[in-house]
């Protein structure tokens, strides 16, 4: 099940002006995306959708390597990154139906937009904030990615007056 149906991406095709096609093609599914995940409904149904492929990689990994016994770490790219960040604060939540079966040692997002989301939702997290299970938070970004927002600053807001730490 995804959110993408045929019947949405045709209407879409009906609004979409004919000027440069490749890009908006593109812009359309970052945009798309990013407005389906804006709505209430479509965010848990894409919350599902990716909890429920980590949960057959992880299965499948585990058959074939029973003897693994590592750490797990996440990596989201972009909306990704949002996704995983959610996915994880949900899973924390005990009432939540979405929630991951393992404790992940670390996160990685990858020029996410998590800071612009959250600040949008006015969602701020309070100074104590950690993900569920001691699981490991890292905001990896490029200075020029348009996409990429720091949350620190959210979390402490002096924070923002430190640069980013280079690495």
């Amino acid at each position: 099940q995804h959110v993408h149906t045929d019947e949405l991406d045709q209407r879409l095709s009906l609004i979409t002006l004919p000027s440069m096609p490749n890009l908006r093609k593109i812009s359309n599914g970052a945009i798309a995306d990013v407005m389906f995940y804006m709505q209430a409904g479509k965010r848990e149904e894409l919350l599902a959708v990716v909890l429920s492929g980590i949960e057959a990689t992880l299965a499948r990994f585990r058959m074939h390597n029973p003897e693994f016994a590592g750490d797990i770490v996440l990596v989201g790219h972009s909306l990704g990154g949002v996704i995983l960040f959610e996915l994880m604060r949900q899973s924390g939540v005990p009432q939540r139906s979405i929630s991951l079966s393992f404790n992940p040692a670390a996160l990685f997002t990858l020029g996410s937009p998590i800071g612009m989301f959250l600040h949008c939702a006015d969602d701020m997290l309070a100074p104590s904030f950690e993900l569920p299970g001691g699981t490991r938070y890292y905001n990896v970004f490029h200075p020029l990615d348009p996409v990429a927002y720091r949350i620190e600053p959210l979390i402490v807001p002096e924070l923002g007056q430190i640069s980013p730490a280079m690495v």
